[in-house]
């Protein structure tokens, strides 16, 4: 992904981009070229020909340098903070498809289950064992798991077709793993940690930018110069020539004033951004870690009592169902339990993943 990705390449080039802008620093504004023919000194028409160069005060140019070192910062943290949302949402999309994957198998094992109910209840109707209501209550439940796995597979397709997008390649493809697992996370209850997150990182170098270019302005308001070379001829005699010096003074300092003044609100525009975000980031990281605390605790019920009970309650209810020592309204309230038990696993096991691997990106993981 981080090779193929359209958004990272543009953000890539965006820092080529930057980098090539830094040869701007130091450009003198354009030479101005004169030629004057005509009666200059005398009646007779003589010829005069001038070169000047205006030329920043040199702070100007070293003002100019540092803020598009600044500028090329930022782009980098922008480059960052594509790659670790990319990353972000591949570690998502992935998780969910294997989440997918594990719910269509949770899926196929009550299709199995609800169709040996249907057809043994369709069986014990037609023997003339059991009611009507009986049968079309198995085959409504086996019609429901049906279109359950179609709405599953959907998904599955659609975080395929996700993941195919984030890597950029042509085909759908499926995912291998040994195992679904919950993924783990070191607890932080610091919420300084957040001041590694990348979009943080790029907010604050807004800040270093606005601060540079504020330097650039206050800086215009001190003395251009300008040099210059000019020879003509006099009564058609040529070869006199001379050299020009000067500077400008801002007489007129209010466009300037008004340029420095909206560079310095600027600044403060950055740092209310700046504090803004990380305000919110400092809630939404501590939101975030408690919903994977709310989850992990889930999980851990699950794990250690929760499935373990739903298996035992769905091998009883099979076996009693069987035997005829419960009846049909009592197996499918057993049934549902047992493999809502399940599916609410799965269910929190992946929240609970995608609250770590957003954690970790808020983190800067």
């Amino acid at each position: 992904a981080l090779q193929n990705n359209p958004q990272v390449k543009s953000a890539t080039l965006e820092v080529e981009q930057q980098k090539a802008l830094k040869k701007t620093a130091y450009e003198l504004p354009k030479t101005n070229f004169s030629v004057i023919r005509g009666q200059i000194n005398t009646p007779v028409k003589d010829n005069y020909y001038g070169i000047s160069q205006d030329i920043y005060f040199p702070s100007v140019y070293v003002k100019q340098s540092k803020a598009q070192n600044e500028n090329t910062l930022l782009s980098n943290k922008n480059l960052l903070v594509t790659q670790s949302e990319l990353i972000r949402n591949v570690k998502s999309t992935f998780f969910r498809l294997i989440y997918a994957n594990e719910y269509l198998k949770l899926l196929a094992y009550q299709d199995s289950v609800y169709k040996n109910f249907s057809e043994r209840a369709e069986v014990k109707y037609k023997t003339g064992e059991s009611s009507y209501l009986e049968m079309i209550s198995a085959k409504n439940k086996y019609t429901e798991i049906q279109l359950q796995k179609k709405q599953a597979e959907t998904d599955n397709i659609i975080y395929r077709q996700e993941l195919r997008k984030l890597l950029n390649v042509d085909s759908l493809f499926s995912v291998t793993y040994e195992k679904y697992e919950k993924l783990t996370l070191t607890i932080v209850t610091d919420t300084l940690v957040i001041k590694q997150n990348p979009l943080l990182g790029y907010y604050n170098q807004k800040i270093v930018l606005a601060n540079a270019e504020y330097a650039v302005e206050k800086n215009k308001f001190f003395s251009n110069f300008s040099i210059g070379y000019w020879t003509q001829s006099i009564d058609l005699v040529k070869g006199f020539s001379g050299v020009q010096l000067g500077f400008g003074i801002p007489i007129f300092f209010w466009g300037q004033q008004g340029r420095v003044q909206s560079a310095k609100i600027q600044t403060k525009i950055a740092e209310s951004d700046y504090q803004n975000f990380q305000n919110n980031l400092r809630t939404l990281f501590n939101q975030t870690l408690q919903e994977y605390q709310t989850y992990l605790a889930l999980v851990n019920y699950y794990e250690n009592a929760g499935l373990q009970q739903a298996g035992d309650i769905l091998k009883v209810a099979v076996l009693s169902y069987q035997k005829g020592e419960i009846g049909y309204v009592e197996y499918v309230q057993n049934l549902s339990q047992a493999l809502g038990i399940k599916t609410q696993y799965l269910q929190a096991l992946n929240q609970l993943n995608q609250t770590v691997i957003d954690i970790n990106y808020l983190t800067g993981k």
